[in-house]
């Protein structure tokens, strides 16, 4: 459970959520919008489905939409399997296409980690957990439910 329900420094757009988290250790899971911020914004309320962030590093733009105490609803759940939106998942949207992640600089990287930094603490992930990263040749498909990451 988060030390705080709403970090400062975000601008504060409430939204619904998937209820309390029921399980997992607290981890932070990011996603690109593929797309820019008002598109992305619009997807987001079109599809009633926000993380609790919305960071977009060109216009310095850092929305909090979902109470850290409670799940958010940007990640797939399929009926039967894992509850991933409660599964302890801090779920964080980038403004920006995945195909260019690698193309961040230096300082962009910088300020997305200076914004996550609030709700990494307060919600007390652990740093000593890692999950490998695989990339387009780990030799399968990375979209599947087979896939390890």
């Amino acid at each position: 459970m988060a030390l705080v329900d709403w970090l400062d420094g975000f601008e504060h757009r409430p939204r619904g959520d998937s209820g309390p988290m029921t399980g997992g250790p607290a981890k932070m899971v990011l996603h690109s919008t593929e797309g820019g911020l008002a598109g992305s914004i619009g997807a987001l309320d079109g599809n009633n489905n926000w993380p609790h962030f919305l960071l977009d590093y060109g216009s310095k733009t850092k929305i909090q939409a979902v109470s850290l105490n409670r799940a958010a609803k940007s990640l797939a759940n399929k009926a039967g399997g894992v509850e991933t939106n409660k599964d302890g998942a801090i779920q964080v949207e980038i403004v920006t296409f995945a195909a260019h992640t690698q193309e961040m600089s230096d300082d962009e990287v910088d300020w997305y980690a200076q914004c996550l930094a609030p709700a990494y603490f307060a919600c007390g992930i652990d740093s000593r957990r890692t999950v490998p990263f695989y990339g387009q040749d780990a030799g399968f498909t990375l979209a599947t439910p087979s896939a390890p990451q």
